[in-house]
């Protein structure tokens, strides 16, 4: 997301097929500069991705979010994601994560 020539935001979505999960994607990257938070740029580009997904008639998308990052887990939920297994020690040190999804 560009904003007066610099790159606020952005946000990486890839088909899982190769995870075995057919007709699903998977958010690799949702991630907001320091300074822009709280003005909604993650809820635009999530919804941006998502619907890019509707499009390409993706039924499931998923996403793994760090346990500690309460904000994204936030704006995960505000557009309908459940957690649906927690996932130990998955960061290097140590740190649970959440893995998420969204069932069109």
């Amino acid at each position: 997301m560009l904003r007066s020539d610099r790159v606020e935001g952005a946000v990486c979505i890839a088909g899982a097929e190769n995870l075995n999960l057919p007709d699903s994607a998977l958010i690799v990257d949702l991630r907001i500069r320091k300074e822009s938070r709280k003005r909604g740029y993650g809820s635009m580009l999530l919804e941006t991705a998502l619907e890019y997904a509707r499009k390409k008639g993706v039924k499931r998308v998923v996403t793994i979010v760090s346990e500690m990052n309460v904000a994204g887990i936030k704006l995960f939920h505000k557009f309908g994601f459940k957690p649906y297994s927690i996932l130990q020690d998955y960061y290097v040190l140590g740190e649970n994560a959440v893995a998420m999804e969204k069932v069109f």
